[in-house]
């Protein structure tokens, strides 16, 4: 018997993922590092939600339980954030008493409208069916809201 190889184990009762690409866009641009969550809508798909974030083309490949590629087939709401900080996270290595400071007095920025946030007003949906999907969406005109 081998342990620890080949990668992770299935799930039981994980359904067939299809292959999904999302291109995000925002105002028709391709909206880079965003997160991407998928909400599944259709009964039976709650412990299947998957997601991912968008690459320099606005481009993500979800993946399901943040191991296995591919999308269960069914409806899903979508959700889309993308946030800033001012100044800047510090997150390599040992922080400063005067980062730390920084840190604590840091302000976040929505760089999407809040509300593509929440599945309740994102207003976002797909359709996963069997075989390869290829979906768009467009989150609307860039935003930097503080939180």
């Amino acid at each position: 018997m081998l342990i620890g190889c080949g990668g992770p184990v299935r799930p039981d009762g994980m359904p067939a993922l299809q292959p999904t690409t999302i291109t995000v866009t925002q105002n028709g641009t391709p909206l880079a590092g965003a997160t991407v969550t998928l909400h599944p809508q259709t009964g039976g798909l709650q412990p299947w939600g998957c997601g991912g974030v968008t690459d320099s083309s606005g481009n993500i490949s979800p993946t399901t339980r943040g191991n296995f590629p591919g999308v269960a087939a069914g409806k899903f709401t979508v959700t889309v954030e993308k946030t800033d900080a001012d100044p800047p996270i510090h997150v390599d290595g040992e922080m400063t008493a005067a980062q730390r400071e920084a840190d604590n007095k840091r302000k976040t920025y929505d760089l999407v409208d809040p509300k593509f946030a929440d599945p309740k007003t994102s207003g976002l949906e797909i359709e996963i069916t069997s075989g390869k999907n290829t979906k768009a969406i467009d989150v609307g005109a860039a935003v930097r809201k503080a939180r």
